[in-house]
């Protein structure tokens, strides 16, 4: 287990594919259906129409609980507090772990069911953007026009919470969009951005610029 740190946050990873004993955790978990759609198709659809947003599913892995009977399976061992001059104690994993061959699909089938138990509360065209623009946690959409825009931002964050997912880091190639955005919801380069005046930067999503 390691410590990365990200805009002045610490976070916990987790090894699993470390072997004890010659045997690792993703050694005997199924990695469960793949789930994630194609990355090209998904990049392809980003680039279809003139308006394009994408934003960010916050801390996706943590929102997706794992059912108490398999939380065993997910034990490790940490000091009461992050006091290392205690003895370590058991503890268990209650959410999904990033390296953990099984949290992909979980994950993705989570947001996925987001959209199809919502369907009465939501466009089509809010579930189908659910479920078919999203490369994991990045949502990348493209529409005819900013109004279009507008609303299915405002949509999409609405249908995401209903399944305990927070839309972050938004960004939009129309300064008129991103007026519509709370600031502390944008992207963090243009948080602090002039959008009356300045230049909007050029953003990188999923290694394209």
């Amino acid at each position: 287990m390691g410590c990365t740190t990200q805009e002045s946050r610490i976070r916990s990873e987790f090894d699993c594919a470390a072997k004890c004993g010659g045997i690792s955790l993703n050694d005997v978990l199924l990695p469960a259906p793949n789930l994630m759609n194609d990355l090209q198709g998904v990049l392809m659809r980003y680039r279809e129409f003139p308006v394009a947003f994408s934003s960010d599913i916050e801390c996706m892995f943590y929102q997706v609980k794992v059912p108490e009977s398999q939380r065993d399976l997910l034990r490790f061992l940490w000091w009461p507090k992050g006091d290392t001059s205690q003895k370590p104690k058991v503890y268990r994993m209650g959410v999904h772990l990033f390296g953990v061959v099984s949290a992909p699909s979980c994950c993705n089938y989570s947001l996925r069911r987001t959209g199809a138990d919502n369907r009465c509360n939501a466009s089509q065209e809010a579930v189908d953007t659910l479920h078919n623009n999203f490369y994991m946690e990045d949502g990348l959409k493209s529409v005819e026009n900013v109004q279009r825009a507008i609303h299915l931002v405002i949509e999409l964050k609405t249908l995401c919470k209903e399944g305990g997912f927070n839309l972050t880091k938004w960004s939009s190639n129309e300064r008129e969009v991103l007026k519509e955005i709370p600031m502390m919801d944008r992207a963090k380069e243009l948080m602090d951005i002039d959008l009356e005046s300045s230049q909007l930067p050029t953003k990188r999503t999923n290694g394209v610029l």
